[in-house]
């Protein structure tokens, strides 16, 4: 089962769980948040603590998340679980012009701070600095999502960099947005403050195996040796970010280089033909010790 608190009533989740436990299930739960959102007060992840605590394995993204079930008492059915990367092979994509070409990915939500990015692109070109931002972040199904779009296209407008960025916005396949993240020199993921203890998106960019740059966030822990860490979260620290990180990266800044080498051994750990492998095992020795038990209770 994977659990964010937005996908589930929490009473009606704990009542699933201990219904198929009951019925000799073994049941695995992939817990993408362990921190209580603070838009939803009543959703609390104490009411799940005895479900999870009959639960055969739990796993998380981070040792925060160790730490915040170890504090309910939940440590002995808790395991440490990487979110796997697309098992892609970059094609080599011709460059049409010389600008430093800055590209984002993920949904279009307040949170991811695509609007702080395209306020940092206003900066940077007053600065001089020569740029192209290609936004590949799909509307996502709620109203929130296309209010955050109509204010970037605003603030676009607003600015005059309708030749300085680009959106798309309609949701693409894997393959389709890798294509369109193939000719970047960078790719940005400037959250906001967030309640979520890993993040999907990102480990897309990584799949790139071009340079990625986030904000210095929980979120980002598990990434923080393969990435480029920005200032901040503000337009101000993200531009000063990027400036500085496409001068490192010109330069062949050896610091430059060690991300990029960490993270090419990252990728080949984490590949989702790597980490389903390791999935599939844990549940097939879980599943045989549940039935050993059985047994031994006949």
């Amino acid at each position: 089962i994977q659990f964010n608190y937005g996908f589930f009533k929490l009473e009606t989740l704990a009542d699933l769980l201990n219904e198929q436990i009951d019925s000799g299930r073994v049941i695995c739960v992939v817990l993408h948040s362990t921190n209580d959102p603070v838009h939803a007060p009543n959703k609390k992840l104490s009411r799940l603590v005895p479900a999870l605590g009959r639960c055969h394995r739990l796993l998380v993204h981070s040792p925060n998340d160790m730490n915040r079930l170890k504090a309910y008492g939940l440590v002995d059915n808790v395991a440490l679980f990487p979110h796997g990367i697309f098992d892609h092979s970059p094609k080599v994509k011709a460059r049409m012009n010389s600008k430093f070409i800055v590209a984002s990915y993920g949904f279009f939500l307040p949170h991811k701070g695509l609007i702080e990015l395209i306020e940092a692109v206003f900066l940077l070109k007053s600065e001089g600095f020569e740029m192209q931002l290609k936004m590949v972040n799909a509307e996502y199904p709620v109203a929130e999502s296309a209010a955050t779009i109509a204010s970037a296209w605003e603030i676009i407008d607003r600015y005059g960099l309708g030749d300085d960025i680009t959106l798309y916005t309609s949701y693409l396949e894997e393959e389709a947005s890798f294509n369109l993240l193939a000719d970047a020199d960078l790719v940005v993921f400037p959250y906001q403050e967030t309640g979520e203890s890993s993040s999907a998106a990102v480990r897309y960019g990584l799949a790139t195996r071009k340079p990625v740059a986030v904000t210095p966030l929980d979120i980002f822990e598990d990434v923080s040796g393969v990435v480029h860490i920005l200032p901040g979260p503000s337009p101000s620290e993200i531009a000063q970010g990027i400036m500085a990180i496409a001068s490192r990266l010109k330069a062949n800044d050896p610091d430059a280089l060690t991300i990029q080498s960490t993270a090419d051994i990252w990728r080949s750990q984490h590949y989702y033909s790597i980490v389903g492998e390791r999935l599939h095992n844990m549940i097939c020795a879980l599943n045989q010790i549940s039935t050993l038990v059985e047994l031994e209770n006949v």
